[in-house]
């Protein structure tokens, strides 16, 4: 009975219950089309960072998250590093340097990260040489090439 008189009770205005009811269609299709969009972004956001930096894992000395000095570096890394390849399941692996740091030009100057790779052992681990705009994946013959940025390029000019 009190649901009978209930369902009578919202269609007695029924121009007032057809915008409630336009309403609340309205903000769940928008509450779940935001959310959509928002998983959405995370999920690029994190593959994005798993192919071009960070990789599935990685191995640092302890305490290195803690205080990211370039002093804080593996001992003897290179073995590390080929011993982490001849472990069953691994893929690739390859090591790196990563030091914060300034970029200058003429017209400006930036901190950037700096990160010191094997350019043929990145080329498995990261998919940042399928990327380039302009100019060659440290395909150079001269000494200490880089890799920067479009952005960063043109805030250098």
């Amino acid at each position: 009975m009190l649901i009978s008189l209930a369902w009578k009770n919202i269609w007695r205005n029924k121009k007032r219950s057809l915008i409630i009811i336009a309403a609340i269609s309205f903000g769940l299709w928008g509450g779940i089309f935001s959310s959509a969009i928002m998983v959405g972004m995370m999920e690029s956001m994190v593959e994005t960072a798993i192919s071009r930096d960070l990789s599935h894992i990685q191995i640092h000395k302890k305490d290195y998250e803690k205080d990211l000095d370039v002093r804080n570096f593996i001992p003897d890394g290179i073995s590390v590093l080929k011993k982490t390849q001849t472990v069953d399941g691994v893929g690739a692996a390859a090591g790196r340097c990563k030091i914060n740091g300034l970029v200058a030009s003429a017209s400006s100057s930036y901190g950037v990260s700096i990160i010191a790779i094997a350019p043929d052992d990145s080329k498995q681990v990261t998919d940042i040489h399928t990327t380039i705009l302009d100019g060659t994946y440290f395909e150079s013959d001269r000494k200490n090439p880089i890799l920067i940025g479009r952005k960063l390029a043109d805030r250098l000019n």
